[in-house]
């Protein structure tokens, strides 16, 4: 693992508990994952492309307030009010997502995400990034049944062992 990758989100598939399947994992960093249903995987998705809309729409009434009060003070506090009325998201849990709106050169106002966990905040994302993770976990949810299909053939056409087989699934994002 490299120091990026420790810095990053990552998305694999993983055997299922049970060894049947595969199932896409979300890591966290080195010490946190969660492995979704593909229900799940869908739930936390629709959660972050929410935050991806809430944040370009805090931006868009920072933009919008600000043009037309003069004062940007007043679109931070719209934007207060609104997010009081949004529920709270969990599908993405133990990560939580914070839509927010950077300044740049005065009112030029960029949406972000700000990502935490255990309280902490250790990174964020551009509303690209954020997309990309998205589309990312579905994507890996579509390939978890090629992957158990690919460990089967392996021990069946091949003759590979099943841990061996396992490792081979595991190599194969080497070679996409």
């Amino acid at each position: 693992m490299t120091d990026e990758d420790r810095d990053s989100i990552w998305i694999i598939t993983e055997p299922t508990p049970d060894g049947t399947g595969y199932m896409a994992t979300v890591h966290f960093n080195e010490d946190r994952a969660v492995t979704l249903t593909p229900e799940q995987a869908v739930a936390y998705a629709t959660d972050v492309l929410t935050v991806v809309g809430r944040a370009e729409y805090d931006a868009a009434v920072m933009r919008q307030i600000t043009k037309l009060t003069g004062e940007p003070a007043n679109g931070v506090q719209m934007i207060k009010d609104l997010r009081d009325d949004r529920p709270t998201l969990t599908a993405t849990a133990p990560l939580v997502m914070e839509p927010s709106v950077a300044v740049d050169d005065g009112n030029v106002f960029r949406p972000f995400i700000a990502l935490h966990m255990e309280g902490k905040q250790f990174g964020q994302w551009t509303m690209d990034d954020a997309r990309g993770h998205a589309v990312g976990l579905l994507e890996v949810c579509a390939v978890a049944d090629m992957d158990a299909a690919y460990a089967r053939s392996l021990v069946s056409l091949i003759g590979l062992d099943k841990e061996r087989a396992l490792a081979v699934v595991g190599d194969l994002a080497r070679y996409r």
